[in-house]
């Protein structure tokens, strides 16, 4: 019945995946302690607080203005540039709990940065490539850099996994691969005279 309302849009998803919670526990077809496990741990909290803490950056704009500082400080060429857009992926993954409204805000504040700098429509497609490429490797950093993948990878693997032992565990593989995407080779951008 869940999976035919989420089809139709009977209602909003989230409360369809609650009548659908609650039914399993009414209808005895799973026990509450299985079907409400995810609600007891530590990772569900903290993205909760994620959320929390991600809604505040936005509604007080933390995020434009950290991003913009960055941009300012920073960013001299399209090579630094480019590593800019990685490494603002990275810090805002810690503010904002999923990659794609932080890579929209990304989005936004390098296309000013394109305005600014007279860019042509080829370069500007090319920087907003970049930002979702550098999107979805750069929320694998923290626990909490995607709320939706992350706290599932953790629950799927049987093993009880903290912030911190996240970090060790996904940092080594994903700089790794944040390197050889920063590298300017698959997306040259026209050089500025």
């Amino acid at each position: 019945m869940t999976v035919v309302w989420w089809a139709c849009q009977v209602a909003q998803p989230a409360y369809v995946g609650g009548i659908y919670l609650a039914l399993l526990v009414l209808t005895k077809t799973s026990p509450a302690t299985t079907v409400f496990k995810s609600w007891t741990g530590l990772t569900m909290w903290m993205v909760i607080g994620a959320y929390l803490i991600a809604t505040a950056v936005k509604d007080s704009r933390l995020g434009e203005r950290i991003a913009y500082l960055f941009i300012v400080k920073f960013v001299r060429n399209w090579k630094t540039l480019v590593i800019s857009i990685f490494v603002l992926t990275f810090v805002l993954s810690l503010l904002i709990p999923h990659p794609f409204p932080r890579a929209f805000m990304i989005l936004a504040v390098m296309m000013v940065v394109c305005d600014a700098a007279q860019d042509v429509k080829g370069d500007k497609t090319k920087i907003g490539f970049l930002v979702f490429a550098a999107a979805a490797p750069g929320s694998m950093f923290f626990l909490t850099g995607d709320a939706t993948l992350n706290p599932l990878v953790v629950a799927d693997s049987g093993v009880d996994c903290t912030f911190v032992q996240w970090f060790a565990y996904m940092s080594v593989p994903y700089a790794r691969r944040h390197a050889l995407h920063a590298l300017p080779g698959p997306l040259p951008l026209q050089a500025r005279a």
